[in-house]
């Protein structure tokens, strides 16, 4: 009963919400050009200062034995910060925009971070990507925008019902509250992924 109940409002989530999903994954994949353009166009010394920043990194990382529990805590505590901050943008309803921004941000990191490390590294930049960047991104950058999502839709429902929200609005900022947690678990099991086999993926590319 309950995992029917949940297909059915999951499916009436995504029909719904298909145009924010759609404005969302632009903003996302805006972010991406944007980083991958960026990285291009780097003055020598930096590109110097970067390649020589990873190329120390990459020899501690492959030397030194990595503490998962660390790593874990570090990843989930990352991610709960910009889960709280797109919660907090679809309460203040003003800072709507601001979850198209942090959303771009995470486009342009991946970007950025993914083209350098090909340009630069070539095969193993890319093996680099594929392995170290892509397995907990399978599972954060979805979580990301279902929120995202969320987020901009409470809002904008906020705005065009204020007067029916009026003598609801507590119930509504819970029932919004648990459905932020429950997709926050996509970014734990992410945040995991990171932690426990990113790593072990990391160490097969740099001993290459």
């Amino acid at each position: 009963m309950f995992k029917t109940n949940f297909k059915r409002k999951a499916r009436e989530h995504f029909n719904k919400c298909t145009g924010i999903y759609l404005i969302i994954i632009v903003f996302l994949i805006l972010g991406i050009a944007v980083g991958s353009i960026m990285s291009k166009v780097l003055e020598e010394q930096q590109i110097k200062n970067l390649v020589s920043f990873l190329n120390s990194y990459f020899k501690v990382l492959n030397e030194t034995d990595i503490k998962s529990i660390i790593l874990l805590k570090q990843s989930i505590l990352n991610n709960l910060k910009t889960v709280f901050l797109l919660w907090l943008f679809g309460i203040i309803i003003i800072g709507v925009p601001l979850t198209f921004c942090i959303i771009s941000l995470r486009g342009f990191v991946i970007g950025f971070t993914v083209t350098f490390l090909f340009k630069e590294f070539g095969l193993k930049g890319i093996l680099f990507s594929l392995l170290a960047i892509l397995p907990q991104n399978i599972f954060i950058i979805p979580g990301l925008i279902i929120i995202s999502v969320i987020s901009f839709s409470f809002s904008t429902n906020f705005l065009k019902r204020r007067r029916q929200y009026r003598y609801s609005t507590y119930q509504n900022i819970i029932n919004y509250s648990i459905t932020i947690l429950l997709v926050t678990t996509l970014l734990i099991v992410g945040s995991i992924v990171e932690a426990y086999v990113t790593p072990i993926f990391m160490k097969m590319v740099l001993s290459r």
